[in-house]
C-alpha cells in the first residue's frame, strides 16, 4: 500500500517489510544500535552505517559532526540515498544533518516505533539541540520515502506502544 504525503516536496509512505528491500549501491545508512543488535539482518548494510546511540542526550552538535564525518568519509554526494533506521530522536536529528549536508540528499526513513510512525517519519521537522535549547538548530525536509514495517514493534515495551497510540489519537482528535 502506498500513499503520499505532502508538505514542501512529496513524500512517499511505503508499508511493507524492509528485509530485503535493496536501495541501490550509492546508499549509506545511519543505524540505532539497539535496532540494529535486534535485527541480524541488517549486517549486511554494516559496510556502509553508522551505528549510533540515538539517546535524546545525544541529539547535539556533536553528534551532527559525527555524521557529517561519516557522509565525507563515504564520498556522499547528491545523488546517494541516506537510510535512517531508528526512532524519532534518530530520524530528526540524522534528518537536520541530511537536509544541510550539500543543500541535501536523498532522504529515506524507516520508523522502528510506533510513535515515529506517526510522528517523526512525516512532516519534515528536523532539529538538534544547541548550548542547552532543545530543538534550536533546525530545518523543514520531508523525507523522500518513509517505509512503515510493522515488524520492528514486536520489540518494543508495552510504554512506548502507549506512547505511539497517545500521537494517533491526538492527531485524530486535532484533524
Amino acid at each position: 500500500m502506498k500513499y503520499k504525503f505532502e508538505i514542501y516536496k512529496s513524500t512517499e509512505i511505503i508499508f511493507k517489510s524492509t528485509r530485503n528491500l535493496d536501495f541501490g549501491k550509492n546508499t549509506v545508512f545511519v543505524i540505532d544500535r539497539n535496532i540494529y543488535n535486534l535485527n541480524s539482518y541488517l549486517e549486511k548494510h554494516s559496510d556502509y552505517a553508522l551505528i549510533i546511540d540515538s539517546k535524546e542526550k545525544n541529539k547535539n552538535y556533536q553528534s551532527l559532526s559525527e555524521i557529517l564525518d561519516f557522509f565525507l568519509e563515504n564520498k556522499v554526494n547528491r545523488s546517494f540515498n541516506i537510510v535512517v533506521i531508528g526512532g524519532g530522536v534518530l530520524s530528526d536529528f540524522v534528518a537536520f544533518a541530511t537536509s544541510i549536508f550539500m543543500r541535501g540528499c536523498n532522504l529515506f526513513l524507516i520508523p522502528t516505533t510506533l510513535l515515529a510512525m506517526v510522528d517523526a517519519g512525516l512532516g519534515g521537522k528536523t532539529a538538534i539541540h544547541f548550548n542547552g535549547k532543545k530543538n534550536i538548530l533546525g530545518s523543514f525536509y520531508p523525507a523522500s520515502k518513509v517505509f512503515i514495517d510493522f515488524s520492528f514493534l514486536k520489540t518494543l515495551p508495552n510504554k512506548e506502544i502507549e506512547n505511539g497510540w497517545s500521537e494517533i489519537i491526538k492527531i485524530a482528535l486535532i484533524s
